[in-house]
């Protein structure tokens, strides 16, 4: 319980730096995609907020709430990353800008010109850069939580060696499940060796971000771990992320089913990757 009304002690001494960080990112970031180039080529359909040009002001608002609930987050992890408040933010906000990029990466049918697409992959990924800078100069830190140098060296070569498995395994079952089952939209039956390899590059990333990103979670219980990283870190940003699309196209209902879909896979799969890579790697520790 202690350790519970530490972290609620930080969000009350925070929420207003968090929602001022928050605002001012969300203005950035707003900005920022207003200079971005569109495709011509593309076949989606502007959504109604496209077209009646309130897409700026609805970015700014959503991006309230999505950098609001990372501040939150950070929050909750930073007195367990590593190095000092600047160290720490940029770590932050490293994570989640490298998964931006490994999602813009995935091939898809309508994937836009290299140009267009390394474009919006910076306009969305920087900003959190920005933002983890930001949230580690401003936010109130708590002292660094020490941890046993030696348990966790041994703990990350263990785990460095499970990941190889662990997370890109459970993520691959997921995806060929989500591509051949439910039929999820992808270029997986046209392009079918570069959507594999980009579902197993996926997946060994998010395993070797969690790595780096593990000492953050404290070591309760292998489902409580997962489930932390799994749904309330990176299922929260995915969500948000993927469900941004809903302001910029108009989407038929089986693409919003599909949106549904991917999301769940993803988080499901990386929560349940999470929980192998746990389990074993506290089997392994508990015998050597």
């Amino acid at each position: 319980m202690a350790k519970v009304s530490e972290k609620a002690i930080g969000l009350r001494e925070n929420w207003w730096r968090i929602l001022l960080i928050a605002i001012v990112i969300s203005v950035f970031y707003a900005l920022v995609h207003g200079l971005l180039p569109s495709d011509n080529n593309s076949t989606i359909v502007p959504s109604a907020i496209a077209q009646q040009g309130l897409l700026p002001i609805a970015f700014i608002l959503y991006g309230v709430l999505w950098f609001a609930l990372l501040g939150c987050v950070f929050v909750l992890l930073q007195s367990r990353l590593p190095g000092g408040k600047m160290a720490r933010g940029l770590t932050f906000g490293a994570f989640f800008c490298a998964i931006i990029f490994m999602v813009y990466f995935e091939p898809l049918p309508n994937v836009s010109s290299f140009y267009v697409n390394m474009a919006w992959m910076l306009g969305d990924g920087l900003p959190l850069i920005l933002l983890g800078l930001v949230l580690g100069l401003f936010i109130i830190a708590e002292k660094p939580a020490k941890t046993p140098l030696n348990l966790e060296r041994k703990n990350v070569l263990l785990t460095s060696i499970i990941l190889l498995f662990a997370v890109p395994l459970v993520f691959v079952i997921g995806r060929l499940f989500a591509y051949i089952v439910l039929g999820l939209y992808s270029s997986f039956y046209t392009q079918t060796a570069q959507t594999l390899g980009w579902v197993l590059a996926f997946g060994v990333g998010m395993g070797i971000l969690y790595t780096i990103l593990r000492p953050a979670f404290k070591k309760t219980s292998p489902f409580k771990t997962a489930l932390f990283f799994g749904v309330g870190v990176f299922g929260v940003y995915l969500l948000l992320f993927n469900f941004a699309y809903f302001l910029i196209a108009s989407l038929p209902f089986s693409g919003y089913l599909d949106l549904v879909a991917r999301t769940a896979i993803d988080v499901i799969s990386v929560t349940l990757g999470v929980l192998l890579l746990e389990y074993v790697n506290m089997k392994l520790t508990k015998t050597t």
